[in-house]
């Protein structure tokens, strides 16, 4: 009886500590794994970001194309020209949206559409009231153009 009552406190001894070395290696392991996954999904999101952006560019150059050489001739051609414009803004809004919110690289984007967000609203100056829907594309407008002003030119 003296063996069994020596070694059974040390095999217990032992086995906790093998079972604390596994744990810890398992909580290392999952925490690697989490990182991982994370910086994948990280990446994952910007790609899907940039293809939304893609997908917007297309369909505003599309707009801005219609919009070119159209008649005004009769009432039907202007609201027909006026919904085509609410379209193109519309598009532009869900852009501000994006640019705003997704983790872009904010001078990319100001490189590829602050011309196009300016020119927006100096053509369509009616539709930037005080009670305009289009509070994001005026949003990113003023931070663009608040930067230009306050950045001495070189």
């Amino acid at each position: 009886m003296d063996i069994l009552t020596t070694v059974n406190p040390i095999l217990t001894a032992v086995i906790s500590i093998l079972t604390a070395v596994i744990s810890i290696l398992a909580l290392l392991v999952s925490c690697c794994s989490y990182r991982n996954s994370k910086k994948h999904q990280e990446k994952s999101n910007d790609l899907s970001a940039l293809n939304i952006v893609t997908q917007l560019q297309i369909e505003i150059s599309k707009k801005q194309i219609s919009l070119i050489d159209q008649k005004l001739e009769t009432d039907e051609q202007k609201l027909e020209f006026n919904a085509k414009i609410e379209d193109f803004l519309n598009l532009l809004e869900l852009l501000s949206i994006y640019i705003l919110s997704a983790n872009l690289d904010e001078n990319l984007m100001k490189v590829i559409y602050k011309e196009v967000i300016i020119q927006a609203i100096k053509q369509n100056h009616k539709f930037f009231g005080p009670a305009s829907k289009y509070k994001n594309i005026k949003k990113l407008h003023d931070h663009w153009t608040s930067d230009s002003v306050a950045q001495p030119k070189k």
